[in-house]
Order: C-alpha cells, then sequence, then structure tokens
C-alpha cells in the first residue's frame, strides 16, 4: 500500500521569516507583473522627478515667452541691483534712528501719505512692473499682439464718470471690475508727455463672427498739447448674457509727430453702430504703423453683463440680445438595482430627480416660491419652528379610508419646510433684484 501525500508548493519568498499572505501585494513592497504597484520602479536619469517633468510640459510656453518680441521702449537701468540694494539699506537704516519716527510709530500717530508711496511707485518703476505683470496673468499681450510684449513706461490713468451728477469718477487699474451702466460715458484720461499720442481702446474677446479679431471702442490720434483727433466714436463695452467677463484694454502709442489715421477713420450714427465697421486687430494697427509708433502705456478692465444692456441691443446695435448657457456634460446617475449594496439607499424620488434636467427642477422650485410669496407680505408660509406642525393635521382627510402621508413624502415635506436640497432657493429671503436694473 502506498499513500500518497498531498503537499503545498512554497515560493521561496514565502519561507522568509514573519512572512503574511498579502494577496497580490508581495512583502517587499512590489507588485507581481500586470498589477499596480506602490513603489515605481523608475530609473534615475531616464524618469524625471516632479519639478523636471513640470518643466519639460512647460517648456514650449516658455520657448514661446523667449522668443517674443518686445516692441516697447527698453529699460532705463541708472544704477546696477547691488547699488541700489546698499542705498535702500542706508536709507533704512537711517530711517530707523529717527527719534520722532519712532516715538510715532511707538505712540500709533505716524500718519502715511498714500499720494507720496503711489509717486515714489511710479518714479522708482514698481507701478510699471505691476502693470506688466498683470497684463501678463489675463493674457492681454498673445491675444493683442501674438509673439510681441512691451513694458509701459508712462503711467495712463482711465476715469468713468459716475453719479447722478457724474461728479465722482471709477478709476481703471490693472483688471478691476467696471459694469457697463458705469462704462456708458466717455471716460476720462491722463498722462504726461510732450510728444504725439494715440490712445486706442479694444476688446480681444467677444468678437460675433470672428475669435482672432477684436472689436474697437474708441480711438482718438495725434494727442498733443490739448489737441486731439477723435478717429473712432466711443461705444460703451456690451458683454453679451452669460458669456462672464470680458477684458477692455487702454493701449497708449507714442510718436514723433502726427501720423496718418485715415484709414481707421469711423463716422457714424450717434443712435446706431455697426459692428462690422468695429472689427479691429491690435497687431495689425501696429504692423501698419511700427516705423512711427511704439506702445508705452496700458491699462484694462474687465466686465460683465447687466441688464443696462438691454435697450442697448436693441436700439443702438439694432441686435436683438444674445443669451448664451453653458451646457454641463450629464452627470453619472448609479442604477437604482446595483449588485453592490448600498448602506443608505435613497428614496425613488431622489434618484428620479437625477435623471431629470436641473432646470426644469429650479423653475419648479421657482414657482413654489412666487405662489408662496406676497408682494408686500413676503413669504405666506414662513415659519418659525418649521417642524412643529403636523404633516396631516387633523380634518383634513375623511375619517373612512383615510391613510397617512407615505415616508419619502413626509421625507420630502421636511426637507421643503427646512429648505434643504433642491428646495435651498425657497429660504425666507426677499426676492433678488438686481440694484443697476432699471426695469425692476
Amino acid at each position: 500500500m502506498f499513500s500518497v501525500v498531498w503537499r503545498r508548493s512554497y515560493h521561496w519568498k514565502d519561507l522568509r521569516p514573519n512572512s503574511k499572505h498579502r494577496g497580490w501585494f508581495n512583502n517587499n513592497g512590489l507588485a507581481k507583473s500586470g498589477y499596480p504597484s506602490s513603489i515605481l520602479n523608475r530609473q534615475p536619469g531616464v524618469h524625471g522627478d516632479l519639478q523636471e517633468r513640470l518643466d519639460a510640459l512647460k517648456a514650449p510656453h516658455a520657448l514661446a515667452l523667449s522668443q517674443r518680441q518686445d516692441i516697447g521702449y527698453p529699460p532705463v537701468k541708472s544704477e546696477d541691483p547691488t547699488t541700489n540694494r546698499k542705498k535702500m539699506l542706508a536709507w533704512r537704516k537711517e530711517q530707523r534712528k529717527n527719534p520722532v519716527l519712532e516715538k510715532a510709530s511707538r505712540e500709533r500717530s505716524l500718519n502715511v501719505d498714500s499720494h507720496l508711496v503711489e509717486k515714489d511707485h511710479i518714479q522708482y518703476g514698481g507701478a510699471y512692473k505691476d502693470i506688466f505683470e498683470a497684463a501678463e496673468l489675463y493674457g492681454i499681450y498673445e491675444d493683442l499682439f501674438p509673439g510681441k510684449f512691451f513694458k509701459p513706461n508712462t503711467m495712463l490713468r482711465v476715469e468713468f464718470p459716475i453719479g447722478d451728477d457724474k461728479s465722482h469718477c471709477l478709476p481703471v487699474y490693472r483688471g478691476n471690475i467696471v459694469k457697463p451702466s458705469q462704462a456708458s460715458i466717455q471716460p476720462k484720461v491722463s498722462f504726461s508727455g510732450t510728444k504725439y499720442y494715440t490712445l486706442v481702446m479694444s476688446t480681444p474677446d467677444g468678437h460675433f463672427e470672428d475669435e482672432n479679431q477684436e472689436y474697437v471702442h474708441w480711438m482718438v490720434g495725434n494727442i498733443h498739447n490739448g489737441s486731439k483727433e477723435e478717429v473712432i466714436p466711443y461705444c460703451r463695452p456690451f458683454p453679451p448674457k452669460g458669456t462672464g467677463y470680458f477684458r477692455y484694454v487702454f493701449v497708449l502709442y507714442e510718436h514723433e509727430y502726427k501720423i496718418d489715421l485715415s484709414q481707421f477713420n469711423l463716422k457714424e450714427d450717434n443712435q446706431i453702430i455697426d459692428l462690422k465697421k468695429r472689427t479691429f486687430s491690435s497687431s495689425y494697427f501696429f504692423e501698419s504703423q511700427k516705423d512711427s509708433v511704439t506702445p508705452v502705456g496700458l491699462s484694462f478692465f474687465q466686465s460683465d453683463y447687466d441688464s443696462s444692456l438691454r435697450d442697448f441691443y436693441h436700439d443702438v446695435l439694432q441686435l436683438p440680445e444674445p443669451t448664451y448657457e453653458y451646457e454641463f456634460l450629464p452627470s453619472y446617475v448609479r442604477p437604482w438595482s446595483s449588485m453592490f449594496p448600498r448602506k443608505k439607499v435613497d428614496g425613488f424620488n431622489l434618484f428620479l430627480d437625477r435623471h431629470r434636467d436641473p432646470k426644469e427642477i429650479q423653475e419648479e422650485v421657482l414657482r413654489k416660491k412666487l405662489n408662496d410669496t406676497h408682494p408686500f407680505e413676503g413669504d405666506l408660509r414662513k415659519n418659525k419652528f418649521p417642524l412643529a406642525h403636523a404633516f396631516d393635521p387633523i380634518g383634513s382627510h375623511p375619517y373612512e379610508g383615510y391613510w397617512p402621508e407615505p415616508t419619502w413624502r413626509r421625507r420630502e415635506i421636511e426637507r421643503e419646510r427646512l429648505r434643504q436640497g433642491i428646495y435651498k432657493d425657497m429660504d425666507w429671503k426677499e426676492l433678488r433684484k438686481d440694484p443697476t436694473d432699471s426695469h425692476a
């Protein structure tokens, strides 16, 4: 008689001390072939680290930036950075020894003149550096002058008159927000210089026909000692509804003598504006005048839609008011019957709501809010304790055949009373009104 003994064949790794079975993940941290691994098998010199991989991704963009052409004036450096730093440290040391400043700072009576700080900020070039960095951040150069850039050296001040008597002004800085209703009147522009200048206001966003073109909103040429030539009359910003913020850029060009701008001259009725005639390209304008002009000043702001543009589109542009919406991709909805168990199973009403159009749900909620809102008394169903009232008041149903509300309906009533879920927009606040809406 022979007895057959079946033995398990062990791998040599399983014979190590304190060896435990860990599935596909081995004890040494390396996975079997075909399975994910916690330790990436990278080779030094072949697979770079995170910074090297990021540099490789940014290399084309960095190369394009390094190959750009500077169309502005070269920066003037009076002293080297080392000398400037020594002067700054010496000035700081001297100020710290001043007993008057020390006492005022200790007693918190030291006042700083903001106008003097701004003057020094402009004089020593810090303001121009901030304008250049902001323009780079917002992509002004790559959209107006592809493959080119310039560093401003002239402070361009732009202010929009606001208020009933137009006694106040809203300044334009470096990308601040100015509503179309606030920019409806031609702005006040000031700068210092003794040569001839040309000012152009355009937007690289929102061209209705060609995404690579601009709309010119204003052009004033041959500005010198108070005299000027209005080449293109001013047009207010008109960003369409639903498109977000548009950039509106002021560029100041400097030239030694008068230039001919007859090809850009536009005469139009004050009541009607033709957008086709206002199609513009800053790059083409510079190329046509590159032997004469040099950009020296830059300022820009952002603007989005408001209700004051409704009449402007119909009366001035002679166009129907455009409205845009973003179409989101449909979100994934987990099937109702799934092979994986659910810890918290949602009601079928919530499951069906996920298959509905969010716009349809919002419309339904808004209708409920309007039905329960009185024009003078506000929300008629506002309760201090929403859940203190019964779901099925006594006498609301006949006794015979009376059935209470099902559980899913009770939970739905709770969400509606507590303003949760899809009913969060039914809060007990007043209906929102646009402060700039003249039609409200």
